[in-house]
């Protein structure tokens, strides 16, 4: 797969997430994506003699997200079938504060909505985690190291894994400016809207953009679900050649 893929879709997504973290953060007090900060704003409830509960829900949902993606994997769905969900969840968000009237309560739904694209985008094609940049940027600042420093050519894997950490680094920053923009200039109810419909035609095309043919074939008769086979042994009751042949098949998800 193209890396044109790769940095798209974790592009698109960090900045969708980044966008409606840094717009929860403002409008709730608390962070939807960003599970390291709940944990931190937990420990300081827990300091200051204050009910955690509401970090705990957070974090829950989010966590609840990444178990309907993992749902979603054993029953061997594709991507697509998520997408309407995530973007519900964000919906959610502007619906209740739109009839309801803005509650921090309300941050439940959206961080539900990021705790799965986060894993998605991670557990998926793309390998990286959209919602955290210190990793993506140290992967960055690894990079850099070897080629300017130690003047060490990158391998295929390394460049691609350094392409997708970098978009993932400006895509944060651009989230971030635009989700600043939006709480500055733009609409007070239903700004976390265009966000979720993004979020659905990306995770909508996610199959069409990753999936590919099978790498191998598999042996008549093996499970389709190991992930990779063993060398086979020749036998020696068995004169065809293709016995001998010592065949390593990946599955293609």
């Amino acid at each position: 797969v193209a890396f044109e893929r790769y940095g798209e879709f974790a592009g698109l997504m960090t900045g969708t997430m980044l966008f409606l973290g840094l717009v929860a953060f403002e409008r709730y007090g608390e962070f939807a994506g960003l599970m390291t900060g709940t944990m931190l704003f937990l420990g300081l409830a827990v300091i200051s003699k204050t009910s955690p509960l509401f970090n705990v829900a957070v974090m829950a949902a989010n966590a609840a997200g990444v178990v309907g993606v993992c749902l979603l994997k054993d029953a061997d769905l594709p991507t697509r079938v998520a997408a309407p969900a995530v973007a519900l969840c964000a919906l959610a968000t502007d619906f209740l504060d739109f009839f309801v009237g803005r509650e921090k309560w309300h941050v439940l739904a959206l961080a539900c909505s990021l705790g799965a694209t986060n894993y998605l985008s991670f557990s998926g094609d793309v390998g990286a985690m959209t919602t955290l940049a210190t990793g993506n940027l140290q992967k960055c600042a690894k990079a850099f190291y070897s080629v300017v420093l130690r003047r060490k050519a990158l391998d295929d894997a390394d460049r691609r894994t350094t392409a997708v950490a970098s978009v993932v680094v400006v895509g944060t920053i651009l989230g971030a400016v635009l989700g600043a923009a939006a709480l500055r200039y733009g609409p007070h109810h239903w700004i976390f809207s265009p966000v979720a419909a993004l979020q659905l035609v990306v995770l909508s095309v996610h199959d069409a953009a990753f999936t590919s043919p099978p790498k191998a074939t598999f042996l008549l008769g093996e499970d389709p679900h190991v992930d990779v086979y063993e060398p086979l042994r020749p036998s020696d009751d068995d004169d065809d050649d293709l016995s001998a042949l010592s065949i390593r098949a990946e599955r293609s998800t």
